[in-house]
């Protein structure tokens, strides 16, 4: 068993503070994608477009109210659908990746508290949600330490990959790179 230290500094931290911090902590890009917006209005999800033709799409999928496993509050799952609305069909179709920390999978966190007791979005309302778009073509994410790439598919044909990738701490260490070839 391994003794931890006591120190006096170490505390719990909220989204808000954990935000922050990527304004402060040295790292590149500065802010990590985050924006003074994210900070104002205590938020953790942002996009981000890295290509004329492409729209990333970064969620927050942590349950605030606890446990390892992950969620949506609904404000963001409408915020999701409003970024997807906002690229695509009428000309304005961009290529759409997600991103999170959690997998469909693993987004099955029912927690709520007293102070906010609206349901919480799970994985499945988030694939159904995706497979309404085209356009969505991957989502990658992390979560259980395990590489694997997995088909939505779509009724009718198409849908997505759900990119699944192992932390840079786990063997053998590799890097990521997703490309994208027409």
């Amino acid at each position: 068993m391994a003794v931890v230290t006591a120190d006096p500094n170490r505390k719990v931290i909220n989204r808000t503070e954990t935000v922050k911090e990527h304004f402060s902590s040295g790292g590149l890009p500065l802010g990590h994608g985050y924006t003074a917006k994210n900070v104002a209005d205590g938020t953790a999800y942002y996009t981000f477009d890295p290509h004329p033709q492409v729209r990333g799409i970064v969620l927050d999928t942590v349950n605030p109210n606890g446990e390892s496993s992950g969620s949506l509050d609904q404000t963001q799952f409408d915020w999701l659908k409003a970024r997807l609305q906002e690229v695509s069909g009428a000309g304005r179709d961009k290529l759409v990746i997600l991103f999170s920390h959690h997998p469909s999978t693993s987004l099955d966190n029912q927690l709520v508290f007293a102070d906010d007791p609206t349901p919480r979005v799970l994985g499945p309302a988030v694939v159904d949600l995706l497979l309404q778009f085209p356009n969505v073509i991957a989502w990658v994410n992390g979560h259980t330490h395990q590489n694997n790439v997995s088909a939505s598919k779509r009724a009718g044909g198409g849908g997505f990959w759900e990119i699944n990738t192992a932390a840079h701490v786990d063997w053998p260490v590799q890097a990521r790179l997703l490309e994208l070839l027409d």
